[in-house]
C-alpha cells in the first residue's frame, strides 16, 4: 500500500483466477475453476482438490479456509494442510451464497446471503443454521463488517445499502445510489463515521453515518466495476480495484470529505493491439492499447517506472 512495488509474479493458471485472500502469513489462496491454490511469494505451493462446481467465493475463518462454489456447496478446509473439516450443501433454488463474512465476536459463527436477499447466520463448528434473516427480496452483492459490533453493511443489486442490526435483526438506516448494483461496502474505521460504497461503472459515494446522507462522489474512479473496496485500519486510506486492471489508493483529507487519487498502478484495460521495443537496450516496452486508447511504457527492470504516455480513454 505504502508504494504499491511488484514483489513477485506468480506461475500462470489453466483457469481464471475467481477471487482471492490473504491470511496475513504470506500465504495467498487463489480460487481458480474447482481447485483453491495455496501460494507462497509467487510459488504454489498447496492445492485444495474437492469441489465439483466452479469455486466463487472465499473467506478465512481463523485457521479454516471457507470456500463455496456454483453447485451450492460450502466447504470448510483446514488452511494449514487442506484437509476438509465439514462440507454444507445448499439448494440454489432458494438459497443461492452470493457472499458472506464473520461478524465480529461471533464465535464460530458465519453470516451468508443470497441472490435470494434472505440471510442465514450459521454455526460452522456443529454446521447448524443459528437464524434466517429476513432480508429484502433483492439480491444481496456484498456485506461488510462496521466498527460497531452486530452492526454490518448490506448493499443490494437495485442500489440500496443497508445499515443491519443483526442481533436484532432491524435496519438501522439506508442509502441509496443511482448507479446500479452495490459491488462493495466498506467503513471508515479511523475515527470518522462514514462507509463508502462502489458501482458497476465505476463510481464511488461517501456516506455520513452520523447526517444520514450522502456528503461526496468520486466519479469516474475506474473505468468499468469496482470489484473491491477496502479501507486500511486506523487509516483515511482506502485501496479499491477493479476490472478496468488497475488497483487505486485514495486518501481522504478534503475539506468536503471527498477523497483524492494518493498512488496508482494501472495497466491495460483491453488487449493491446501493437507492443515494441523502442530502444536497441530492450529495457522498456512500448505499449498500445486498442479499447482503452491508451499508450504505456512498461520497463521490464523497475516494474514502479512503469508510466502511462497517453491520456487514455480521454484522448
Amino acid at each position: 500500500c505504502e508504494r504499491l512495488q511488484l514483489i513477485f509474479v506468480g506461475t500462470p493458471l489453466d483457469e481464471p483466477i475467481q477471487c482471492l485472500i490473504s491470511d496475513g502469513r504470506r500465504r495467498i489462496f487463489t480460487a481458480a475453476g474447482r481447485h483453491i491454490h495455496v501460494w507462497k511469494r509467487g510459488k504454489k505451493v498447496a492445492s485444495f482438490v474437492g469441489h465439483t462446481a466452479v469455486v466463487t467465493n472465499m473467506i478465512l475463518f481463523g485457521e479454516h479456509l471457507i470456500s463455496v462454489d456454483e453447485a451450492g456447496y460450502l466447504k470448510v478446509w483446514e488452511s494449514r494442510n487442506g484437509e476438509l473439516y465439514g462440507e454444507i450443501q445448499f439448494d440454489a433454488h432458494s438459497f443461492k451464497i452470493s457472499v458472506m463474512m464473520h461478524p465480529v465476536t461471533y464465535l464460530n459463527k458465519i453470516l451468508l446471503a443470497s441472490q435470494q436477499g434472505t440471510m442465514q447466520l450459521w454455526n460452522i463448528r456443529t454446521s447448524t443454521l443459528i437464524y434466517t434473516f429476513k432480508g429484502w427480496s433483492n439480491p444481496v452483492t456484498s456485506l461488510a463488517q462496521s466498527p460497531a459490533v452486530d452492526i454490518v453493511g448490506i448493499g443490494l443489486e437495485n442500489g440500496k445499502l443497508m445499515i443491519h442490526n443483526l442481533r436484532t435483526d432491524e435496519t438501522v438506516m439506508s442509502f441509496q445510489q443511482d448507479w446500479g448494483p452495490v459491488t462493495s461496502v466498506s467503513f471508515r474505521t479511523d475515527g470518522v463515521s462514514t462507509v463508502t460504497t462502489s458501482s458497476s461503472v465505476g463510481h464511488i459515494a461517501v456516506w455520513s453515518l452520523d447526517e444520514r446522507r450522502l456528503v461526496a462522489m468520486v466519479r469516474d474512479a475506474h473505468d468499468g466495476r469496482v470489484g473491491g473496496m477496502e479501507f486500511v485500519q486506523s487509516q483515511p486510506l482506502m485501496i479499491t480495484s477493479s476490472i478496468d486492471n488497475s488497483i487505486k489508493v485514495w486518501i481522504f483529507d478534503q475539506s468536503d470529505g471527498s477523497a483524492r487519487l494518493l498512488r496508482s498502478r494501472c495497466g491495460h484495460s483491453a488487449p493491446p493491439t501493437m507492443i515494441r521495443f523502442p530502444t536497441v537496450g530492450g529495457h522498456a516496452l512500448l505499449s498500445a492499447g486498442g479499447n482503452d486508447r491508451s499508450l504505456r511504457l512498461f520497463s521490464v527492470v523497475k516494474d514502479s517506472t512503469s508510466c502511462e504516455l497517453s491520456q487514455g480513454q480521454y484522448v
